[in-house]
């Protein structure tokens, strides 16, 4: 379970504190069925969803503690992660790392002119591609 507020994104613990400070400072932004998420604004009061079921073009992070949410990527999600970690090649940092583990992403480097891995390669030429790939 994930929340989001504000026009950002909370982990089921920050998202549950959220609603217990809005219930205890603001009673009257309350809604009456805050499970009937048509009935109110996420500005006004957090809204529970799946991040597991609802695809992203970015991989989510809780805005206040920073845990990854593990939700699934749009298309444009995984063309952003590829050259996200394609830009850090194989120096990256702890997040990115995160990221290619969950979206199985793994580094790939191919010998331009031959065309095999570049650990398999016997030519002499310095045309490689490294990047990642899922």
């Amino acid at each position: 379970m994930a929340y989001t507020y504000n026009a950002d994104t909370y982990c089921d613990k920050c998202g549950e504190a959220i609603c217990k400070t809005v219930r205890t400072e603001h009673p009257e932004l309350v809604p009456e069925d805050y499970m009937d998420h048509g009935s109110y604004d996420s500005d006004d009061y957090p809204k529970s969803y799946d991040a597991k079921w609802n695809e992203s073009d970015s991989p989510d992070h809780c805005a206040d503690c920073r845990a990854f949410l593990w939700n699934p990527l749009t298309e444009e999600g995984y063309r952003y992660v590829k050259s996200m970690l394609d830009k850090h090649g194989e120096k990256l940092p702890s997040h990115a790392s995160l990221w290619a583990q969950a979206y199985g992403f793994s580094r790939f480097d191919e010998c331009e002119t031959c065309g095999f891995e570049c650990d398999e390669c016997e030519c002499d030429c310095p045309k490689h591609v490294r990047e990642w790939r899922s």
